[in-house]
This record gives structure tokens, C-alpha cells and sequence, in this order.
């Protein structure tokens, strides 16, 4: 895979799975878009907060899964995947609760 891809393009998939993740959740279709816009927030407000370096952060991102989750580093580039995952996220939702005829997707 090109620079790009491992450098910020994993973003996309980590917000497509938080996306199914919550939505698996909360499988309501009128949830679809407050999913999204929430998942894409988020990561973005934890973007923004590795700006930031207290040592209660500092010591969470010394863990694999606290730098996994947190990260440590701001980079604007990080930005558009996480847009681009919530879009692929919405339409896969919507594709997903289109074609599905359970109570719980119409509610």
C-alpha cells in the first residue's frame, strides 16, 4: 500500500468501524446519521486533543491500546479519512437498513 494509505488512510476504516460498531449497538435506522456525525466528531476531537499532553493522557497513550485509541501525534491529514469513513459508513448503514426488513432497522 502507497505512503498515504499508512500514514492517515487507516483513519477510514477506523471510523467506518466504530460506526458499526455503535450501530450494532443502537440499530435504529433514524440513528444512522447521529452515529456517524458522532463517531466523526469524536475522532476528530481526540485528534485534536493530542495537542495536548498531560501526564494522565501521556500515560494512557504509553500503552498500545491507549496510542492505538488516542494516538499521540495531531496531523491535519488525518482530517478527510475520518470524513471519508463516516461517509462510507452512512451509506453502508443506508444500504444496510434499505435492504433489511427487520422491526429493528425501520423503528
Amino acid at each position: 500500500m502507497g505512503p498515504w494509505w499508512r500514514l492517515v488512510g487507516g483513519g477510514i476504516p477506523y471510523v467506518a468501524f466504530w460506526i458499526f460498531l455503535w450501530f450494532a449497538a443502537f440499530p435504529h435506522r433514524k440513528l444512522i446519521a447521529p452515529i456517524c456525525a458522532g463517531v466523526v466528531l469524536t475522532t476528530c476531537f481526540l485528534e485534536v486533543m493530542q495537542l495536548w499532553n498531560p501526564e494522565p493522557l501521556a500515560s494512557i497513550r504509553k500503552t498500545k491500546l491507549g496510542l492505538a485509541l488516542l494516538g499521540n501525534t495531531f496531523q491535519w491529514p488525518d482530517f478527510p479519512p475520518y470524513f471519508i469513513g463516516g461517509v462510507v459508513g452512512f451509506l453502508v448503514l443506508r444500504l444496510i437498513a434499505r435492504d433489511t426488513e427487520t422491526d429493528a432497522l425501520t423503528e
